[in-house]
């Protein structure tokens, strides 16, 4: 489509459609493991999330990234919480 609007103006290495970036590669790495592995459930309300169905997900080679915000909140519930003048 592009090719056919602007297949004169442009190189046709720009108007091929390259695959979208994919960051899940980089957010399910090593730190992010670790803290699923000792992950025990806390940290996700267990009236809008489903416990059991979550850790079947997180289990995967490639988790589905539509769930790392709560990895987010799971780790954010079990790291010891900031006082005022401590280090971050």
């Amino acid at each position: 489509m592009l090719g056919q609007v602007f297949g004169g103006c442009y190189p046709d290495a720009v108007l091929r459609l390259r695959p979208k970036a994919r960051f899940g590669e980089v957010f399910w790495r090593r730190h992010t493991r670790e803290l699923l592995a000792g992950w025990d459930g806390s940290g996700v309300d267990p009236s809008v999330v489903d416990r059991a169905r979550l850790r079947l997900e997180w289990d995967r080679p490639q988790p589905d990234l539509c769930t790392a915000m709560l990895v987010q909140q799971a780790w954010l519930a079990t790291a010891a919480p900031l006082t005022a003048g401590s280090p971050r």
